[in-house]
């Protein structure tokens, strides 16, 4: 079955994930204002759409992607930070599929699909070098989550897990702490 952006949006799961993220930004406008316009909250939504989908599927759908990556340029284009955005973007992508490059050839599997690699392409767009933060987070939890679920016997060593709602965990860890900056100076140190 092909998964297309009206059947994405059937799911119940998808429309209570973008409800949430409404709220969210109703809120940030009630407690910011209006000349604060969080612009990170579409990514977010972009990405918790995405995870509804990859749980059920173990696909990131190309219109989320190309949705994502007109929203995430025409903000960078408006903002002129083209060029802050550009490097974080490339180490990302070459980071990511040198990754790929090495377990393909040393364990014969891929380590992130490339569904996953697209969407971390178009958060950077929104974040920057917060991406990598949000990676953090999310390889971590994802980690975390493979283990507990080795140790209670529901996973193998080969089962393939989605990473998209991981990647959304730390999406969101990274928005909501744009406004106190208490996670990245816990973990890259700072002030």
């Amino acid at each position: 079955m092909a998964v297309t952006l009206s059947s994405i949006l059937r799911r119940q799961s998808a429309f209570v994930w973008m409800a949430a993220v409404g709220v969210m930004v109703l809120l940030e406008f009630m407690l910011r204002g209006v000349d604060s316009f969080p612009v990170l909250w579409p990514a977010v939504a972009l990405t918790l759409v995405a995870a509804c989908v990859d749980v059920g599927e173990m696909i990131v759908p190309n219109q989320l992607v190309i949705g994502g990556s007109v929203v995430g340029l025409a903000y960078i284009l408006a903002e002129r930070i083209v060029a802050e955005i550009a490097l974080p973007l490339a180490i990302l992508c070459l980071s990511l599929a040198l990754l790929n490059f090495i377990f393909a050839n040393l364990r014969g599997y891929v380590a992130i699909g490339m569904g996953d690699l697209k969407l971390l392409a178009v958060c950077t767009l929104f974040v920057g070098w917060y991406v990598f933060l949000a990676l953090y987070i999310a390889a971590i939890t994802g980690a975390t989550y493979g283990v507990v679920g080795q140790l209670r016997g529901r996973l193998t060593a080969t089962t393939k897990i989605p990473f998209v709602p991981f990647i959304a965990l730390g999406m969101l860890s990274v928005v909501v702490d744009s406004r106190f900056g208490l996670l990245a100076r816990y973990l890259f140190g700072g002030p």
